[in-house]
Parts: C-alpha cells; structure tokens; sequence
C-alpha cells in the first residue's frame, strides 16, 4: 500500500547544528507543524542523545494523539544503527515511525 501523504521534507544538519541552540524547543516547533509528514533526522555525530530527545518528544506527540511520520539515518554503520533506533523505538511504543536510511548506500555492503 502505498503511503499517499504529502511530503513535507526532512529536517537538515543546519536546522540543528546552526540555528537551534535550544534544540528540543525547536524539534517541537517543527513537529507542531509537521509531524505526520516530515522526517526527522538523526545525525551520528552524538545520535544516542538525538534519539533520546526525539524519543521524549515523539511521545509527547503520542500523547496528543498525533503521530511522527519517521527518523532518517544518513551516516556511520546504517544497518547496525537502524537495528539499535528501531529496538529503542519498539521498546517505547513508538512502532508507527519509520526509519529511512540514505547516503553512502552501497548494494554490496
């Protein structure tokens, strides 16, 4: 089936690494507006942190009865992480949002 929803885009290194210094206040704000349709992006550089923030707010939305569409993942180890981002996603409840990985993608690796 395929997902009919328009796309909203993803959010970008510079959205968290230049303008946000407060970024879980930002995260929200994006979200408020986009959160069935944009994608989230979790960076490697400190991506443990980036998901657990994103987790807290994910649920936040939860709450609200809305629901984040997903998480990309666009360096370092994209199999090991997204297996490791999807665990921490099931085991809090959050098993609607999806992982998109992308970048130096590799159909022999």
């Amino acid at each position: 089936m395929r997902d009919t929803k328009p796309e909203a885009g993803m959010t970008t290194h510079f959205f968290y690494s230049v303008l946000f210094l407060h970024k879980k206040m930002h995260l929200r704000a994006y979200l408020n507006h986009n959160a069935e349709k944009g994608m989230i992006l979790i960076d490697t550089y400190g991506y443990e942190k980036g998901l657990k923030d994103f987790i807290e707010i994910a649920k936040e939305f939860e709450i609200k009865g809305r629901k984040i569409r997903g998480v990309v993942l666009d360096s370092g180890d994209l199999y090991e992480m997204s297996k490791k981002v999807r665990t921490e996603l099931d085991e809090n409840g959050l098993n609607s949002i999806k992982i998109v990985v992308m970048g130096n993608l590799d159909d022999t690796k």
